[in-house]
């Protein structure tokens, strides 16, 4: 009889089939339903520390292990990987083959990576959400600090453009990252024409990305399904973007790290703190501990919080304010995991 936790690990693969891989990735939505009955993957897969989603992390595992030159028939299942066509084989079998032949290799990746995917299309629905918060603080600059940031990406929100269809865009046209976000529903998001930048910019991660090593970009790439070749040319643009203005990234615990920083930031500048895909790593504890210090700011002065996280069945763009002890939330849009469509919901 299979384990309480071999059932929800299973579940989990079931789970990421359903809501995410579906709608994609069809070789991912492939392999799940293969690692979901085999008992020796679960136990590899178990291998990933809690709190990661695991699924992911075990995919992206082997997708990097293929993508440095690891030379196996599953390759030819991935489009993204110059292997040639597929041969005809099953990717079942390829993938059980490929996993017992780099067991070791496989499990010392689940334990020592993390899912830390810099998905800049998400700025798609985090922009509109940031002029929103400009606009209600009156207008003032902001000073933005974002949570779980992976390689800080996605603080150059300023430097992209963004075509939302239809004669909606901001930004500036010239801008090598482009950002395509379909809306849905009547309404649009405030869209500035040109992009205020933030005066501060500041990432927080445990293990913050060194887009400057090569090995970690290669990790990035790994967490894009291999049938997104858009993403991939995406992130690497934006990680040229990068390099060329450099971001003040800083490694630690952000529920350690947060309490200090309005110090350090202008008093003028309309604080903002963003997370994006980061707070599903959040214990209950570390989400009440979060709350408590947003609110222990917000007596001190205003802060926005802008969150993009999964809600039951969706991806939520949530605003909430702190002002003097007291809190305004109200939810400003919906969003494909990826961003790649927006529903926006806040009337004026």
């Amino acid at each position: 009889m299979p384990s309480t936790r071999a059932k929800s690990l299973a579940e989990a693969f079931q789970l990421f089939a359903e809501k995410q891989a579906k709608l994609s990735s069809p070789l991912y939505l492939r392999l799940a339903a293969v690692a979901e009955a085999d008992p020796t993957l679960l136990r590899l897969a178990a291998q990933a520390p809690a709190g990661q989603p695991r699924p992911v992390l075990f995919f992206a595992a082997i997708h990097y292990l293929l993508a440095g030159g690891a030379v196996h028939p599953l390759a030819r299942h991935y489009p993204d990987l110059d292997a040639g066509p597929p041969d005809g084989n099953d990717p079942a079998a390829d993938l059980k083959d490929f996993c017992l032949t780099h067991i070791d290799e496989i499990a010392l990746l689940l334990r020592s990576r993390r899912v830390q995917t810099n998905e800049v299309r998400r700025c798609g629905t985090l922009m509109p959400a940031l002029e929103v918060a400009r606009r209600q603080a009156g207008g003032a600059p902001l000073a933005v600090v974002d949570v779980g940031c992976s390689a800080g990406l996605n603080l150059l929100y300023d430097r992209f453009h963004y075509d939302y269809g239809n004669g909606n865009a901001a930004g500036d046209p010239a801008a090598p990252v482009k950002i395509s976000t379909e809306l849905r529903g009547d309404l649009v998001p405030p869209l500035p024409e040109v992009i205020p930048p933030p005066v501060a910019r500041i990432g927080l991660d445990i293990h913050p990305i060194d887009i400057n090593d090569d090995d970690a970009v290669t990790w990035l790439r790994a967490l894009i399904w291999p049938e997104h070749a858009d993403r991939r040319d995406r992130l690497m643009h934006a990680v040229a973007e990068a390099r060329v203005h450099p971001l003040d990234l800083r490694a630690g615990d952000a529920l350690e790290l947060l309490p200090a920083l309005p110090a350090e930031l202008p008093a003028d500048a309309t604080l903002c703190i963003t997370h994006s895909h980061a707070l599903n790593q959040f214990s209950p504890e570390m989400k009440a501990r979060f709350d408590e210090i947003l609110a222990a700011i917000g007596r001190d002065r205003p802060v926005y919080r802008v969150g993009r996280e999964w809600d039951e069945q969706t991806v939520a763009v949530d605003l909430e304010v702190h002002d003097g002890g007291r809190v305004e939330r109200r939810r400003l849009a919906t969003s494909e995991g990826h961003g790649r469509w927006m529903e926006w919901l806040d009337r004026p």
